[in-house]
C-alpha cells in the first residue's frame, strides 16, 4: 500500500447544527410573558402589544440570521485553512 503525504482521505469533522435547548425555550417564553404582562400592567393597547411582538420577532430573526452567517463564515474559513494546510 502506498500513501502519498499530500493526500488526506479523512473527511473534515462536521460541526453539529445549531440547536436550542428546552431551557432556552423556557427562558424566551418567560421573557415574553413578562414583557406582555408589563405592557398589560401599564395599560398599553392590544395594537401596541402587537407592534411590540412584531418588533421582537423581527429582532430575534435578525439575531438568528446573524449567528448563522457568522457560523457559516467561520466554517468556510476553517475549510480554506484546512485546504491550504493540505497543499
Amino acid at each position: 500500500m502506498s500513501h502519498d503525504a499530500g493526500q488526506h482521505t479523512d473527511p473534515p469533522p462536521k460541526r453539529p447544527p445549531l440547536q436550542f435547548s428546552l431551557a432556552t425555550l423556557l427562558a424566551v417564553t418567560t421573557g415574553l410573558a413578562m414583557l406582555f404582562g408589563a405592557l398589560n400592567w401599564m395599560g398599553i393597547s392590544t395594537q401596541a402589544g402587537a407592534i411590540v411582538l412584531i418588533v421582537v420577532a423581527l429582532s430575534a430573526l435578525a439575531a438568528v440570521g446573524l449567528v448563522v452567517a457568522i457560523a457559516s463564515a467561520r466554517d468556510d474559513g476553517e475549510d480554506e485553512e484546512r485546504m491550504s494546510d493540505e497543499r
